[in-house]
């Protein structure tokens, strides 16, 4: 297989990007931070609950129905996505030596010298592809350990991390299996399943996606504070249930995500990702499948509806989506992975049985939804695809 050093590649400009591999679309991350950037001032609500341009499902390019009898009640896809750990932050992200042995876990991400301390297999994902390489300076380490902040006085929340990029990695990619290869120098690295899976994230992170598409808004107010701060009397209720439904922590529509969500899975086998917590956090879940169940239909319009509501139509739908594991050293696709949630809503459907709209009745609910397409493996991960190449070669 064809090797470079990557001591030429990365260059000053090319280290200057790495240190800030925030892609455009900030909203994806898993990063605390991100809600300072992203605040959206208060806009006018609709008077109806039909979705606006930010929730409209053509937003997702992709050729939909929206005629509710033809939408399936069920769907699953063909195939079960692969799961795996979603590298947290606090952790070093994909420079968590995983597979060492260390009987004190933190020093699994709080070594001082990267490539040295174990041997190579059990060194972390991008210590082994720096290796491979040839990096001797392991820059792509050092710089992710930079990005992380794990030397730095921050307090980093356990929930931040690459599950922007280990979301959609899980259906863009096969499973890839353990394989062994040499370094420019001739020693063997053996890269697991889990170091695989977790150079894809980090690749999907690095490489901006040719096309991302985005349905929602994104909520950033910390729903537990603001209740701790009604309980103490800071704010009345008023302003709690105010800030609860400000329009972009209304989440995304109901009646555009029973659509996407029927047209994907249930019509397409297509996967696509939901942000599963309503507020400040993102949990970023691939969608395996779903099971709707009909509560109630009813004639004429409820107050509030759009104006051309005929009939409404209460569901219950049960969503299966890909959580995170621990990692694996060999191929596996663990049913542990499966989980569920609970959405309750309000179908509302014009006089030709089109759904226009509709609105939540269960707290739960997705924050935002969104897909996209693979990036070419490029820059300092152009080497990549030959390992993934190797790994799913089975």
């Amino acid at each position: 297989m064809e090797k470079k050093n990557s001591q030429n590649d990365l260059s000053k400009n090319l280290k200057e990007k790495i240190k800030g591999l925030f892609r455009p679309i900030l909203f994806l991350y898993c990063t605390s931070f991100i809600g300072a950037l992203l605040i959206l001032g208060p806009s006018e609500v609709k008077a109806f609950s039909g979705w606006d341009r930010g929730n409209s499902p053509s937003k997702m390019k992709f050729f939909t129905r929206n005629t509710f009898k033809l939408l399936p009640l069920k769907g699953f896809l063909k195939e079960q996505p692969w799961s795996g750990d979603y590298w947290p932050t606090h952790k070093g992200g994909v420079s968590y030596r995983w597979a060492s042995p260390a009987r004190i876990e933190k020093n699994k991400w709080m070594y001082k010298t990267p490539g040295k301390g174990v041997v190579p297999r059990n060194l972390s994902p991008i210590e082994k592809y720096d290796l491979y390489l040839g990096n001797k300076n392991f820059d792509l380490t050092n710089l992710e350990r930079e990005r992380t902040g794990i030397f730095t006085e921050r307090k980093i929340p356990e929930w931040e991390g690459l599950c922007h990029s280990w979301a959609p990695a899980t259906f863009l990619y096969e499973n890839p299996q353990t394989i062994t290869v040499e370094s420019p120098e001739g020693k063997e690295i053996t890269f697991y399943s889990s170091d695989i899976k977790a150079l894809l994230t980090y690749h999907l992170h690095f490489n901006e996606a040719p096309k991302t598409k985005f349905l929602g808004s994104r909520c950033n107010l910390d729903f537990s504070e603001l209740e701790k701060e009604y309980k103490k009397g800071l704010i009345s209720k008023e302003d709690l249930d105010a800030l609860m439904r400000r329009p972009e922590c209304e989440d995304t529509n109901a009646g555009a995500f029973h659509v996407v969500l029927t047209n994907f899975v249930g019509r397409k086998n297509r996967s696509f990702i939901i942000d599963k917590t309503r507020d400040l956090e993102v949990w970023n879940q691939p969608v395996y499948g779903y099971e709707s169940k009909i509560l109630e239909e009813r004639k004429g319009a409820s107050e509030g509806s759009h104006p051309r509501t005929h009939k409404e139509i209460t569901l219950e739908t049960v969503v299966y989506y890909i959580a995170e594991v621990p990692q694996t050293f060999d191929l596996s696709l663990s049913q542990d992975s499966i989980e569920a949630i609970t959405f309750t809503y309000t179908l509302e459907i014009d006089f030709f049985g089109r759904i226009i709209g509709g609105s939540w009745l269960s707290y739960e609910r997705p924050d935002f939804i969104w897909t996209q397409n693979k990036p070419s493996f490029k820059g300092p991960f152009k080497e990549l695809k030959g390992l993934y190449n190797l790994s799913t070669s089975y």
